[in-house]
């Protein structure tokens, strides 16, 4: 018969027994440890990751909006010249007989 205080007894599977210095005994939780460091790098993996995910939209993100700006600039330089020309009253006189057939008295307006 095994004495009671052996049965109540649980071995401790994480520890390991070495002695230390002075003969002293230590207990050393190696599964513990290897745990906890393979947990902080994947933890660390995972965030460069999804930082560097992040960046690359960022960046994708603000090419997008430097094409627009110079899209909208062209844009800008064009309405400016159109701006320009019609302010003179013949390129006005012109641009009503083109785009709505417009004529002058005593003209006969015909269409293309």
């Amino acid at each position: 018969m095994v004495p009671q205080e052996q049965r109540h007894r649980r071995p401790q599977r994480r520890l390991r027994r070495r002695n230390g210095r002075h003969g002293k005994t230590t207990y050393r939780i190696f599964p513990m440890y290897r745990l906890l460091r393979a947990v902080i790098i994947l933890a660390g993996l995972f965030f460069l990751a999804y930082r560097g995910a992040e960046l690359w939209r960022i960046h994708d993100n603000m090419r997008q909006t430097m094409q627009q700006k110079q899209q909208l600039q062209q844009e800008n330089t064009v309405l400016k010249q159109q701006k320009a020309r019609l302010e003179d009253p013949e390129e006005v006189v012109k641009e009503a007989r083109r785009q709505f057939g417009l004529a002058k008295p005593g003209e006969i307006p015909y269409k293309r």
